[in-house]
């Protein structure tokens, strides 16, 4: 996400979690978030990321991601663009779950249970 305020939020939701995350990485866009993930992708158990990004937008990274092979990393989309029409792309480029913002932490909870669940 490009916004410093929402990535603080997930940090501290994901921390609050109980999935055992360890350690977080932030891009603040879409084309830094890309590398990232390419650079990290076996160590990686989760992808948080929006679709309105700067330098490069989500679907473009979920594209991206999709014709690189690199699908084993559950990706999570948090976006105030949450048509039908997006939602259906997003998941047919891999993506395991689909937030619109704004949502409720007990929603972001049962969006990671629905991720990992048990």
């Amino acid at each position: 996400d490009d916004s410093h305020t929402i990535r603080a939020i997930l940090r501290k939701a994901v921390m609050a979690s109980g999935i055992g995350a360890k350690e977080i990485v932030e891009a603040d866009n879409g084309l830094d978030g890309l590398e990232l993930i390419k650079r990290m992708r076996d160590k990686l158990d989760l992808v948080i990321m929006d679709l309105k990004m700067p330098k490069l937008d989500g679907v473009s990274m979920l594209t991206e991601l999709k014709n690189q092979g690199i699908v084993k990393v559950p990706i999570v989309v948090l976006s105030s663009s949450a048509d039908n029409q997006i939602q259906a792309t997003c998941f047919s480029l891999g993506v395991k779950a689909f937030l619109k913002k704004p949502f409720s932490h007990e929603d972001f909870k049962s969006m990671l249970d629905k991720v990992f669940p048990g």
